[in-house]
């Protein structure tokens, strides 16, 4: 059950990140302005690209060339706690990248078992095909994962790279 739970929160969860703004809101979301470009293009250079705003900030790290929809995407706001200013959210893939994998997933597991039900129902199946359907459709669901794994694996240090930058620039 713990490597159930486990994959679970690698596949599906999110991290938190929160960092304290040496300046006010207004000039925190002037400092985030100067480093998330909305702008999509030059594509030949290392950018942090996203949207910062005084209700919603996100942004992702891009690199040129490269295209993976497992980054991590940092989505949150500036509140202010106290008299301090604080920029709250978290660190997850694109809601959609999880939804495409759990639906293509689905999709193999179905592909894989049914026809071992059908083969149940109806032992009239000849068993050795009903065995490779369920073989073809375990390896597809494995190289899936692999990909998705592959994908997180490809985009680990973007987190820290993005956490130490925003870090930097809220503080004086």
């Amino acid at each position: 059950m713990k490597f159930i739970y486990h994959a679970i929160k690698y596949l599906y969860g999110s991290i938190p990140f929160e960092v304290q703004s040496d300046f006010d809101i207004e000039e925190s979301i002037l400092k985030l302005s100067k480093i998330v470009s909305s702008i999509p293009y030059p594509i030949n250079e290392l950018r942090i690209r996203g949207f910062v705003s005084k209700n919603r900030i996100s942004f992702r790290k891009t690199i040129p060339f490269i295209q993976n929809s497992f980054k991590p995407i940092f989505v949150g706001k500036l509140v202010k706690i106290e008299d301090c200013v604080v920029l709250k959210g978290k660190f997850s893939v694109h809601w959609l990248t999880r939804l495409f994998y759990t639906i293509v997933w689905l999709f193999l597991v179905t592909v894989a078992f049914l026809p071992i039900i059908g083969y149940l129902i109806n032992k009239d199946n000849n068993f050795i095909s009903v065995m490779t359907m369920f073989f073809v459709g375990l390896c597809m669901w494995v190289a899936s994962v692999g990909l998705v794994v592959l994908g997180r694996r490809f985009s680990r240090n973007d987190t820290k790279y993005l956490s130490d930058i925003v870090k930097q620039t809220l503080s004086k």
